[in-house]
């Protein structure tokens, strides 16, 4: 992330940290069997 030179809304950093939590949760729940978010 360029922070400097690129505007970012908060609603848009709500959005990604939202998601990204929702998937770490989905992960830790799920023991991480069958799910690969990051590739």
């Amino acid at each position: 992330m360029v922070a400097n030179s690129v505007e970012v809304p908060p609603l848009v950093v709500e959005i990604v940290v939202d998601s990204v939590l929702h998937e770490v949760i989905g992960i830790i729940l799920q023991g991480g069997i069958g799910r690969e978010p990051w590739v």
